[in-house]
């Protein structure tokens, strides 16, 4: 399901509670060669991701296989604004792979970022992993790769095989403030005050 799609799950009921939903897209990859050693990261596209960066050098990603990568990526791995990888996709189900190669693609560095706080994103920006290790293959792993969503669908996309498709949606308060205990109980506990945001997705 496209998240166009997704936000439509979400009961009438509720909907107002809720804020504008975003919409984001993501798939794991690594570098080629694709080893046990092979630095792993994920190309992620988050609507109005451009508004919720700032710039090193360089720009926000916004053709299709343009990427941007975090400062600590460019002290870690070396990447700076022009380089160019060749990134393969991590499938979890070897019979897909079987079926199907896993999609490559040769990826353009246009911008190095720093992220600008806020509830944009949902309690899990996309730095703090450069640098780490995975816990389950000791890979070394990257931060997000910020990319346009036409890199993951759309005619321009390699056909990636198993892109997850999200979508955030954030409590408005406001509404929720003039709301009575009763209006929220009976439209479910997702959108009571405990739960600032509700994430749908697949």
């Amino acid at each position: 399901m496209l998240t166009e799609g997704l936000a439509e799950l979400v009961p009438p009921g509720v909907q107002r509670y809720f804020r504008a939903p975003i919409r984001s897209t993501t798939v794991s990859v690594s570098r080629v060669p694709g080893t046990v050693s092979s630095p792993t990261s994920r190309l992620v596209w988050r609507e109005g991701m451009c508004g919720h960066l700032q710039f090193r050098s360089g720009r926000c990603p916004t053709r299709a296989g343009e990427v941007a990568v975090s400062v600590a990526d460019t002290r870690n791995y070396g990447w700076r604004t022009g380089s160019a990888v060749t990134m393969e996709e991590r499938v979890g189900d070897p019979a897909a792979v079987k079926a199907h190669p896993a999609p490559r693609a040769r990826l353009r560095v246009v911008g190095v970022y720093t992220v600008v706080p806020g509830d944009y994103w949902y309690g899990a920006g996309p730095t703090g992993q450069s640098g780490t290790a995975a816990q389950n293959t000791r890979q070394p792993l990257i931060d997000d790769w910020l990319t346009p969503r036409s890199t993951l669908a759309g005619t321009a996309a390699v056909g990636w095989l198993d892109p997850a498709e999200e979508v955030d949606l954030r409590l408005n308060r406001a509404v929720v403030a003039r709301s009575s205990a009763s209006d929220l109980r009976c439209r479910g506990s997702a959108s009571g005050p405990h739960h600032p945001r509700t994430r749908w997705g697949r």
